[in-house]
């Protein structure tokens, strides 16, 4: 699986197994768009849908996960096409820093938005705990986490 090879070293993960992008990709009336590289098999993935984002129309991209900053570049040119076949005018990505950077997303035409966002938590257990204690580095948040996108 293209996703476990991607999370081994990660302490706070999602497990984006054949049944849980089922789910997660099963909303009614939205449209969700898979994107690879071409190749025999998969070095980088992006999961996007079209949205309105303040006025513009836009790419979302959900997630996005590669082998390496070659793959991000590859994935991204596929992305750019495929927003300019769609008439699309901004693809946004939601991602932490340590993320971006280990995808290359800064250096290939993207910038960071003046808008900040945080993770909010309520402690219920122990593993809460060290979720909340986690460093930003052990983990990867991008929309396909949050069911809002």
């Amino acid at each position: 699986n293209f996703y476990t090879s991607q999370i081994s070293e990660m302490q706070v993960s999602l497990e984006k197994s054949t049944e849980f992008l089922k789910w997660r990709l099963n909303r009614p009336s939205i449209d969700y768009t898979v994107l690879f590289c071409p190749s025999e098999t998969p070095h980088a993935v992006a999961i996007v849908r079209q949205i309105n984002l303040n006025g513009f129309a836009t790419l979302a991209v959900l997630d996005f996960e590669s082998d390496g900053e070659q793959w991000s570049k590859s994935l991204v040119k596929n992305l750019v096409t495929y927003a300019i076949d769609h008439q699309l005018e901004v693809i946004a990505f939601s991602t932490n820093r340590t993320n971006a950077k280990r995808l290359g997303i800064l250096r290939l035409g993207f910038f960071r938005s003046h808008k900040k966002f945080k993770v909010i938590t309520r402690i219920i257990n122990l593993r809460s705990v060290q979720f909340t204690k986690a460093s930003e580095k052990s983990f990867r948040m991008t929309w396909i986490d949050s069911d809002t996108v």
